[in-house]
């Protein structure tokens, strides 16, 4: 989930579609190479002589230097920005979707009372296709064990349904969440450290308080 064009556009091919498909200004292998993030030098250059003889990417020569530019008048680059644009948009349908989930299983004042909130290599922007997602559910005490129950259920056979990810819940209610600050459980810290907050009051309010 961190790399999403790649499920769409594999190898490196869809990561120079993201840098093109962002400015209109010709950039040189290099700056490619630093903006597709982790990907070789030699590699990207292999992808862009690739993605030049496809005609989907146009190359200048500028002194010493060759400078590459997306081809918006190719056939198929409308298709190939939808593409870029979709992968764009995972992370924050992703979060839209659990939290309509939330308060179809847990009721409008449930579901105001609870916070939602991923940690971990996704929300770090480090995970790989291996990687879980990782949520930290925080319900209020009043709620019953079962509805806890079922909901780690409905996100856990959603989120790989969604994306093809397995899905890790860490439920706590309230009271418990508070039992874990009070006692510096090391998992607090790591919520404080990368926690993004998706549904309800944020997460670091609440471990603050």
């Amino acid at each position: 989930m961190s790399n999403p064009i790649s499920t769409i556009i594999p190898k490196l091919d869809g990561n120079i579609y993201r840098v093109l498909a962002r400015t209109t200004t010709s950039l040189s292998g290099a700056r490619v190479a630093a903006l597709a993030g982790k990907a070789s030098y030699p590699g990207i250059l292999t992808a862009l002589a690739r993605l030049v003889l496809q005609g989907t990417v146009l190359v200048e020569r500028a002194g010493s230097a060759y400078m590459y530019r997306a081809n918006r008048e190719h056939i198929l680059w409308q298709a190939i920005e939808q593409a870029v644009s979709a992968a764009g948009s995972v992370l924050p349908t992703l979060k839209l979707r659990l939290s309509e989930l939330v308060r179809e299983r847990l009721g409008a004042r449930a579901s105001t009372d609870c916070t939602m909130a991923i940690f971990g290599s996704v929300a770090r922007g480090t995970s790989t296709v291996d990687s879980d997602l990782d949520i930290v559910a925080v319900l209020p005490d009043y709620l019953p064990g079962e509805s806890g129950a079922e909901l780690v259920d409905a996100l856990s056979a959603s989120v790989h349904r969604w994306t093809g990810n397995n899905c890790n819940v860490y439920l706590v209610t309230t009271n418990r969440l508070r039992e874990l600050v009070e006692t510096n459980d090391p998992i607090v810290e790591s919520w404080r450290s990368d926690a993004v907050t998706f549904h309800g009051m944020n997460l670091r309010e609440r471990l603050g308080h």
